[in-house]
């Protein structure tokens, strides 16, 4: 689901609900489970990097939310990395365009999930501050505080973790 700050709501080709009002910020939201994990891979990436080209959008936090249930595979975490290495290589190239990632928001309860997330930023570091939850209530604490503008201080939630994004080249 992908939600623009606002009340109004249309549908999109990827049957995801589009809240717009303030189209300056924006919260996308993705969600996975194993079940054509290879599309929604692409569609994920491909919509990530569509936010970096939509030039009414100034900055956009992402969502992820895991389906505990099954397991992504391991070589997600390395195409995920040379994606997340291909943004930070057009940010050396056009900074303001490409550094419109504000924070982002990885909720995890599978401790096989947590451990290919240490892996991913152990082969490359965030974009952008990354929280990471284990309950729906931590994650929409965040997000409710993105919403409202508030700065997000790790230790105001209970039970994330907090890594700093990097953002040099």
């Amino acid at each position: 689901m992908s939600s623009f700050l606002g009340n109004t709501e249309t549908k999109n080709d990827n049957k995801e609900i589009i809240n717009e009002n303030n189209k300056n910020s924006c919260i996308i939201e993705f969600n996975f489970n194993i079940i054509n994990i290879e599309e929604q891979y692409n569609n994920m990436t491909n919509m990530w990097l569509s936010y970096y080209e939509d030039n009414s959008i100034d900055n956009f936090t992402l969502v992820f939310k895991g389906d505990d249930d099954n397991n992504i595979p391991v070589n997600y975490v390395y195409r995920l990395s040379k994606f997340i290495k291909k943004i930070k290589n057009k940010r050396k190239k056009e900074f303001i365009k490409y550094n419109k990632l504000s924070q982002s928001v990885v909720m995890i309860k599978s401790k096989y999930m947590r451990t290919l997330l240490n892996l991913l930023f152990t082969l490359v570091t965030p974009l952008s501050d990354l929280y990471i939850t284990s309950t729906i209530q931590q994650t929409s604490t965040i997000v409710d505080n993105i919403e409202k503008g508030n700065t997000i201080l790790p230790e105001t939630v209970k039970g994330i973790t907090y890594i700093k994004g990097n953002y040099d080249f």
